[in-house]
């Protein structure tokens, strides 16, 4: 999995911070766009319609990126950082991203995304505090630090690649039923003239029932996430699609992430930037 390790519009030129031109000037248009009332899908749908991608995977543009850029105060100049978006501007945005982006929906749906994180050493769930440092207080592992954002694109990155090739979800490995018997039997009582109706109605209705039987939690939440990911596409997905779709996030001391689907499928990660 591949992540940004510089913000957006930014590159290291002979061992200095510099502008990476194209995408600082995205960066302007994305603060701009905004200030003037433009919502977040509507940034996204400019932006979808030009060549930069916000990554080199070249993963769509969507509205967590956007949100990620505009709360970046870097933009407006360090002793590390180049300037890119003026002070006063930035800081106008910041008042109204309540107003549009912001909302308290997206608080809610985070909140929800948070008690899906787990420590990966003892399965305990793990606490985060203002300074985005998340620990366990059961097992005392080493906290971690990983904000939000990054929190929700790690998972999408994830679960881009069962977006593009759904045949990736797999149930795990268990007992299948063997229902050859009674298949057989039907088969056999079908096959001769004049068979028992009543009996091949009493197999066929024993069989339908021993199948459905066999089609248990893990396989039935199997078929749901395909389902579900085959619609999505290679869009995105949202925090209440993710929560339909998995059962745990795991946080590794090192920082790096794994998932834990609804079907009990393990999904192994990287790092989040």
């Amino acid at each position: 999995m591949k992540n940004r390790k510089l913000p957006f519009g930014y590159e290291m030129r002979m061992g200095k911070m510099c502008l990476k031109e194209r995408e600082a000037e995205l960066v302007k248009l994305i603060f701009q766009r905004y200030s003037e009332g433009i919502s977040y899908n509507q940034i996204v749908s400019i932006l979808s319609n030009q060549p930069i991608p916000y990554r080199e995977t070249g993963q769509p543009w969507n509205k967590n990126m956007v949100a990620r850029i505009l709360q970046d105060e870097r933009y407006t100049g360090t002793t590390e950082f180049p300037l890119v978006v003026d002070p006063d501007l930035f800081q106008e945005v910041q008042q109204k991203r309540p107003l549009t982006g912001g909302s308290s929906r997206n608080a809610k749906e985070m909140r929800q995304l948070r008690e899906l994180v787990v420590c990966a050493s003892c399965g305990s769930r793990l606490t985060k505090n203002l300074h985005d440092n998340w620990s366990c207080l059961k097992c005392g592992a080493p906290s971690v630090k990983l904000r939000d954002q990054a929190l929700l694109e790690s998972i999408q990155s994830l679960l881009l690649p069962l977006a593009r090739e759904p045949g990736q979800v797999v149930e795990p490995p268990g007992q299948p039923r063997d229902h050859r018997d009674l298949e057989t039997q039907l088969e056999q009582l079908l096959s001769k003239p004049g068979q028992d109706e009543a009996r091949a109605k009493e197999l066929a209705l024993a069989l339908a029932e021993a199948q459905l039987a066999d089609i248990d939690s893990k396989r039935y939440e199997t078929i749901r996430i395909c389902s579900l990911l085959k619609k999505q596409g290679e869009q995105p997905l949202e925090t209440d699609q993710i929560r339909m779709i998995v059962k745990a996030v795991y946080l590794h001391p090192d920082g790096s992430l794994s998932l834990k689907l609804k079907n009990g499928q393990t999904i192994e990660g990287g790092n989040p930037s």
